[in-house]
């Protein structure tokens, strides 16, 4: 994988997106190490994997992961999952200003990835 690193940082990439589990996650963390190359990896929820953290181990530190969840507080469950977003938000954005890195902003998306879908229940 370090060749294939190698490429992607001589042609001047910005950031390493990711899809694959923990080992093939943590090869690829742990050659951006080798390679001394510090640019975002961004991935889905198998950065979470306990066989890529136990692997890549500092190596995996501000590994990203794009999430997305359904604004509707039309139940209980939905309404306490946004109320405690919007407060760990506000915790992590506190945190970032005392910092001084109150650039990383941690918000709910202002909408929806695709156009083309809709959300909201059909009656």
């Amino acid at each position: 994988m370090t060749s294939q690193l190698l490429k992607a940082k001589q042609a001047g990439a910005q950031a390493i997106l990711t899809y694959a589990i923990g080992p093939e996650l943590a090869q690829i963390a742990n050659g951006m190490e080798k390679l001394d190359w510090h640019v975002p990896m961004i991935g889905s929820w198998t950065l979470s994997m306990a066989n890529f953290i136990d692997n890549a181990g500092k190596n995996g530190d501000g590994a990203r992961m794009p999430q997305t969840f359904i604004q509707e507080g039309d139940t209980p469950k939905r309404k306490a999952f946004i109320a405690a977003y919007d407060s760990l938000s506000a915790g992590c954005n506190a945190c970032h200003h005392a910092l001084d890195h109150g650039f990383i902003a941690i918000q709910r998306p202002n909408m929806l990835p695709y156009s083309n879908q809709n959300f909201v229940p059909q009656k």
